[in-house]
């Protein structure tokens, strides 16, 4: 087994590379796909989105997550998601190198529902 790099930029560029080889994405589903239903007009972090971080993302990403605050990101609230909301669609949406590995993949649905947030003006509740 190697090791971690004890460089975390490094570790995190090994990372991102392994990702960009394996072709993570949006599971099996492309967002034209998504029933626009399924999607709600009015999308908040509090009912919608804070639900999704906490089951693909908070593990990791936050002060005392497993991985440490992973990437720096902290996206334990409302404040510290929509400040850094333009990474986090990058890496999870644009990338698609979040979640890494064999993590759980956001839906096509979840992305949907990230950028209807965005669109609607990152509504708290």
């Amino acid at each position: 087994m190697s090791q971690i790099p004890s460089n975390a930029t490094e570790f995190c560029a090994a990372m991102v590379a392994a990702l960009l080889l394996a072709g993570c994405g949006l599971g099996d589903e492309a967002l034209e796909d998504v029933d626009p239903g399924a999607v709600p007009q009015r999308v908040t972090y509090e009912a919608h989105v804070q639900p999704r971080l906490e089951y693909y993302c908070v593990a990791c990403h936050n002060p005392h997550g497993s991985l440490g605050n992973a990437g720096g990101w902290n996206l334990s609230s409302y404040r510290l998601v929509k400040a850094s909301f333009a990474s986090l669609e990058q890496a999870a949406l644009v990338k698609q190198i979040m979640p890494p590995g064999g993590a759980r993949r956001l839906t096509a649905e979840d992305a949907a529902i990230l950028r209807q947030w965005k669109r609607g003006g990152f509504l708290q509740r």
